[in-house]
Order: C-alpha cells, then structure tokens, then sequence
C-alpha cells in the first residue's frame, strides 16, 4: 500500500517528500502531511503539524481550544503530540481508495491544520 499513496499523491498533482505530501494551500501557503503507511492493512495514518512547542506554551487556553476544534470537526482530529507541538491527524481507509478521495482527505487535513496554524499564528509555520 505504501507505494499506492506515493501513485495516488503524484495523480493528484500533490509533490512527494520522503513519508510526505506538500499540498499547497495557495497565496504561498503549503502544508506538510506526514504519511504513516506502517498500519497498511487497517488504513493510513495522516498527520500534519500545526504549531511548534514555542507557540503552543503561548497559549494558555490551547487544551480547551482543541477540546472545541474536536467537538466541531468530523473528519480531523487534533492533539499536543509528545513532543509538544500541536498536530491535526486524519485516519483513511485503504481498501479501494481512489485518486479523488485521497486528495479529498489529504486536502481536508491540509486545510483545516492551516486554517488553524493562521488562527492561533498568524503565520505559515509548519
């Protein structure tokens, strides 16, 4: 499966780096989607960063806005990793995955880690 993403992310017109996609977000901004392949018969794992530990001490109130981001999203999940950073992730089935869908979810994620990124920053960090 591992390779099929790779496929699938070139069709789309998404640029491979390594276990990641570059999806750019237009006016300049691109977001990096870390690709976890490990779990291939289950799914893949879609993660991408949104804040660095240095913002998020920041901001005081962070874990009760990912408790709100949580309640409002469906599709992307978000969480202060062990490192400290905050990070959006996704789940995607396998099992026949097309071309449209995969940019669906990797866009979907893209999005919404930089919308967030550009609420709590102001910035395109990650």
């Amino acid at each position: 499966m591992s390779a099929d993403w790779r496929h699938l992310s070139q069709r789309t017109g998404f640029r491979v780096e390594g276990h990641a996609v570059v999806v750019p977000l237009g006016r300049g901004r691109t977001q990096r989607v870390e690709i976890d392949a490990h779990r291939e018969d289950a799914g893949l794992w879609l993660a991408s960063r949104i804040a660095p530990p240095r913002v998020v001490r920041r901001i005081p109130d962070i874990l009760e806005r990912i408790g709100w981001q949580n309640r409002l999203s469906e599709l992307v999940a978000y969480r202060l990793d062990s490192r400290g950073r905050l990070v959006g992730e996704c789940w995607v089935p396998a099992a026949g995955l097309t071309a449209d869908e995969w940019a669906f979810y990797v866009r979907s994620l893209a999005s919404a880690c930089d919308r967030l990124e550009l609420v709590l920053t102001g910035e395109d960090e990650e």
